[in-house]
């Protein structure tokens, strides 16, 4: 089971942003996780290009009518709340004209779709707006000034994509079944070395990871670490994927499913499944959350004034 990530994520927006009333009224139940949240930034048009998000909201009294749609929502179809970047200035560039909107996913006009994928979970949708209100107390900050809480929060976001204990786990599942499979690659030294450099660029990461963490660098050079620590993050989780399904492979052809886990029939489809999933899912790490192309636009940027 792939797990989701989005049930605390608008918390330090709340708290950095928010109205001492918005804090009262959602920080505890964000806290507690009794309130699950998801996160409506991407759109048809708009993925690593999240400045061009085109869900309108027009203000309407006390209210904003909402209008269009988000994709590639992560578990909507539980979610209470949905965190949303609407646009409210069509004639502003597309930066300024940004809000960002605290959605009751209850509220009428509000259709949520799954999105099928490879990876045998529904944890992707799609959800549409159809003159949907929500009040303008429902606003986070400044009105058009979405962009800027949108950033902060994606900083913490690809902080938390880093992945390093779910890398840590699989790497850990996989030394299992090298250590109870009968198949050569148990003592196969190239394989091996393979698993200890990924072994060693983790541990890399995971002090670097801290390191930024417990740091007290200015909000520009913690983007640029938080995208640094996602891109590292995402390639080891997919190298670690990858070897872990060519160990399975390995194994099933020459030693047959006995080979996995030591023959018995359920653990093995668990140990399939399992394994399989986590490679399916993570051939979308250098793409959610910013694609790597995005990153290195960030890191050059910042570091190197491209």
């Amino acid at each position: 089971m792939i797990m989701p990530f989005n049930i605390g994520m608008v918390g330090p927006v709340i708290r950095k942003f928010g109205t001492d009333e918005q804090k009262r009224r959602f920080l505890p139940s964000i806290l507690d996780g009794s309130t699950f949240w998801c996160q409506g930034f991407s759109e048809p048009g708009a993925g690593s290009d999240l400045a061009a998000v085109w869900t309108r909201a027009l203000r309407d009294g006390e209210d904003y009518v909402v209008n269009g749609q988000k994709i590639w929502t992560s578990y909507a179809h539980w979610a209470d709340w949905i965190f949303c970047l609407v646009r409210t200035d069509t004639e502003a560039r597309q930066q300024d004209g940004i809000s960002f909107l605290l959605i009751d996913m209850t509220t009428p006009g509000i259709t949520v779709r799954p999105v099928e994928t490879i990876d045998n979970h529904h944890h992707l949708n799609e959800i549409f707006f159809e003159d949907v209100r929500v009040p303008v107390a429902n606003r986070i900050g400044e009105e058009n000034r979405g962009w800027t809480y949108a950033k902060y929060l994606l900083g913490h976001e690809r902080t938390g994509l880093t992945g390093v204990a779910e890398t840590q786990e699989a790497l850990k599942a996989l030394r299992g079944y090298l250590a109870s499979s009968s198949g050569p690659l148990a003592n196969d030294s190239a394989f091996r070395r393979r698993l200890g450099a990924i072994e060693t660029r983790l541990k890399a990461l995971e002090i670097t990871e801290l390191r930024f963490l417990t740091g007290s660098e200015g909000a520009a050079a913690s983007a640029v670490q938080a995208s640094i620590l996602k891109m590292e993050g995402s390639h080891l989780q997919q190298a670690a994927s990858e070897l872990a399904v060519e160990a399975l492979g390995y194994g099933a052809a020459r030693y047959g499913p006995a080979g996995v886990t030591g023959g018995a029939p359920g653990e093995v489809a668990a140990y399939v499944e399992r394994t399989l999933g986590y490679f399916f899912f993570r051939r979308a790490a250098t793409i959610y959350g910013g694609s790597d192309e995005v990153q290195r636009s960030i890191i050059s940027k910042q570091y190197f004034g491209l």
